[in-house]
């Protein structure tokens, strides 16, 4: 299964549901399932500024599945990204860089895993097994 490995809190925060838009500077045409790995780099002062205790988060590990349902790229002209932004909720704003011309990945459907898995995580979208 493709695997996406993020920085704490921000894997934490789509783990949770609390964050269903993840924002890249690169698209992907891949829709589906889509594994959720927390690495272990860590902003401590974000993590605080979002409510989660930092030496409690999982690093290292696969934390969930979300369904990856669609990726689009942000408007380039000013105008046409103002409409758009508009249909974004208030607290997606302060979790992705919403900068004009990046993508955003629309995530939905979180499963958490019952145990994380750990493994190591790489770079882009990368193949990973849960056994």
């Amino acid at each position: 299964m493709r695997a996406l490995t993020l920085w704490q809190p921000w894997a934490q925060l789509i783990a949770d549901g609390r964050k269903r838009i993840e924002t890249r500077s690169w698209g992907t045409h891949h829709r589906g399932p889509l594994l959720i790995h927390a690495s272990k780099t860590m902003d401590r002062e974000y993590a605080e500024g979002v409510g989660y205790e930092p030496d409690h988060l999982v690093r290292g590990a696969v934390l969930c599945i979300v369904e990856l349902y669609d990726c689009e790229q942000m408007p380039v002209r000013e105008l046409a990204f103002d409409k758009w932004a508009r249909g974004i909720p208030k607290l997606e704003w302060e979790y992705g860089d919403f900068n004009v011309g990046r993508f955003a990945w629309h995530l939905r459907n979180v499963e958490l895993l019952r145990k994380p898995v750990r493994c190591s995580g790489r770079q882009g979208l990368w193949l990973c097994s849960l056994r």
